[in-house]
């Protein structure tokens, strides 16, 4: 679950297998584009999930299987937050049969990692705080700042990890790499394509 506030069905770069193969789908991760297609039928909160098998074959202790993890956006203390863990399995079981991806009772079990704080929050006036934030932490220099909480950005993890790097070299080898500089670039920003209502979806 995260805290923060998605085509038409799977937006994963690869051809998926049936129902009930450990594989699922062949890329590491799919994303369900919010207030589009199948979607609102499916979640109005279900964002990605991530076949962590696809990341390594070593975070899976039986090759025949895999392991799910399905991400819920959501705010800190609202209904979903605050849902017992049984009833989020049992609600992410009958939404993940839901997508076709797999039957509900072919998921041999499950947990809940809430997650405060995951996503920054963007709204009009950010980039002026943020501004001043950024002033008064020039003001140290022994204090670098890095991932989507350290520079207030919607970083994917390779840009998250790009920034720790650049922050290790500036702290080892005294080199003076701009960590803010890291995603700037248009084409890694998400755009909303149109602006259809979800339909609401009891979980």
């Amino acid at each position: 679950m995260s805290n923060g506030d998605g085509q038409d069905d799977l937006a994963s770069s690869g051809e998926r297998p049936g129902p009930g193969s450990s594989e699922l789908f062949a890329d590491w991760a799919a994303r369900m584009q919010r207030g589009r297609g199948r979607h609102a039928a499916i979640s109005r909160n279900l964002n990605t999930w991530s076949n962590y098998k696809n990341w390594s074959e070593d975070m899976v202790p039986d090759p025949a299987k895999t392991g799910l993890g399905m991400e819920y956006f959501c705010n800190e203390g609202d209904a979903l937050w605050t849902l017992p863990d049984d009833e989020l399995v049992e609600m992410a079981k009958r939404e993940l049969e839901k997508t076709g991806l797999a039957k509900a009772e072919q998921v041999s079990d499950g947990c809940v990692f809430r997650m405060p704080k995951a996503y920054p929050v963007y709204d009009s006036v950010y980039a002026k705080h943020l501004d001043s934030v950024k002033t008064y932490l020039e003001g140290f220099e022994n204090l670098q700042t890095i991932g989507r909480n350290g520079l207030h950005r919607y970083n994917n993890q390779d840009h998250a990890m790009v920034t720790g790097m650049f922050a290790a070299r500036n702290i080892v080898l005294g080199e003076r790499n701009d960590v803010w500089s890291v995603n700037t670039e248009q084409e890694y920003h998400e755009e909303i394509l149109d602006e259809q209502p979800l339909v609401p979806v009891t979980p």
